[in-house]
């Protein structure tokens, strides 16, 4: 449930106004008035099926709703303010937590821009293809020695001349201490990510955050607890039935649904209220305990901050990864002449795609 700004305005009614369509039969005449479309017969001097069930709900609403409105109006009110500023704090919270979440996985991806910028991600990425076409591979030499296509002599023959040009290239195994190197890197990165959060960075605002999550939540009790809210929506929609009664357009059923509803809103209200009065002193407790503290809520730039500083942690994390990555790279492959021959690669992973496609065809 969430606490709406609109939930916490009083519900104007004047309860001591009758209803004009119960009082306007004085100085009428004394004869039946005929509604075809209603299929109703109603005499000017009495009051109809409808008047008279709608009276029966009116006096309940009268005798015991509109004390309920009175009795839950102002704790609703200072309630739901209360819960209203702590949900609206709480949301900004998660939508920051979720960001930042997404902003650590951006950084351990390959598609960071951080990550594509460095000279040894060309390599990375062309390992990554040749393992891709070698898995797509086995996966077609698996499907090839079920039933359906074990005697398809064509397909058998296909599987059996690609095995040379899907073998591991020198120039692929060249890159594997490359690899080892970033995933053991990214592992790194990932742990130290995991330690970038509120709570070990920003101890007193996390404190702050769980409280307010908790007070949020028991606001939210509370209101559902009071029944000023039922109770001045039963009114709304009484007000409402009382015209709809007259309009001969609805059927007889469906006017008589509506007073119905009206007699299962208020017993649902009269059931539950006993709830709210064994707690109106703890939601007393409640809103006076927490009028100061909504006071010294963290402000939305605040909040903002946080989440800013947070990232920039992040950002050195990733620097600090990719610094290890260059180094590797520079000892491991510039400083010793490792040359890869990306143009041949580049060639074999083109016909190893040529290769599946045809498969693919073959097997559809």
């Amino acid at each position: 449930m969430n606490i709406s700004p609109v939930s916490f305005k009083v519900f104007k009614n004047n309860v001591n106004k009758n209803n004009s369509s119960n009082n306007s039969q004085k100085n009428v005449q004394n004869y039946p008035i005929v509604s075809y479309a209603a299929d109703t017969v109603a005499f000017s001097g009495k009051k109809n099926i409808f008047e008279q069930n709608l009276d029966s709900v009116n006096q309940i609403i009268e005798e015991k709703i509109v004390p309920l409105i009175e009795d839950g109006k102002d704790l609703h009110i200072a309630t739901g303010k209360i819960g209203y500023a702590l949900q609206e704090k709480v949301r900004l919270f998660g939508e920051k937590e979720r960001d930042l979440i997404n902003y650590k996985f951006r950084l351990l991806g390959r598609d960071d821009k951080n990550f594509k910028a460095e000279k040894f991600a060309k390599y990375l990425e062309k390992y990554d293809e040749y393992t891709d076409n070698r898995r797509h591979f086995d996966f077609y030499s698996s499907m090839a020695k079920i039933s359906e296509y074990k005697s398809d002599l064509n397909i058998q023959n296909k599987v059996e001349s690609f095995k040379n040009l899907f073998e591991k290239p020198e120039d692929v195994k060249k890159l594997e201490p490359l690899v080892e190197e970033y995933n053991s890197v990214r592992n790194s990165l990932s742990s130290e990510l995991e330690k970038i959060t509120l709570k070990n960075t920003n101890k007193p605002m996390y404190d702050m955050m769980i409280e307010m999550n908790e007070k949020k939540t028991t606001a939210i009790y509370y209101v559902m607890l009071n029944p000023y809210n039922a109770s001045a929506k039963l009114l709304k929609n009484r007000d409402e039935v009382s015209k709809s009664i007259h309009n001969n357009k609805m059927s007889v059923y469906e006017r008589l649904k509506q007073i119905e509803a009206l007699q299962h809103d208020a017993d649902s209200i009269l059931n539950t209220k006993h709830l709210f009065y064994e707690n109106t002193g703890e939601i007393s407790d409640f809103v006076e305990n927490n009028k100061e503290f909504v006071k010294i809520l963290p402000k939305d730039f605040e909040i903002k901050s946080a989440y800013t500083a947070l990232k920039k942690q992040c950002d050195v994390a990733e620097k600090h990864a990719l610094y290890k990555m260059n180094e590797f790279f520079d000892k491991q492959y510039t400083d010793k002449g490792v040359v890869v021959d990306f143009p041949k690669l580049e060639g074999t992973l083109k016909n190893q795609k040529t290769a599946l496609k045809e498969l693919s065809k073959l097997m559809d």
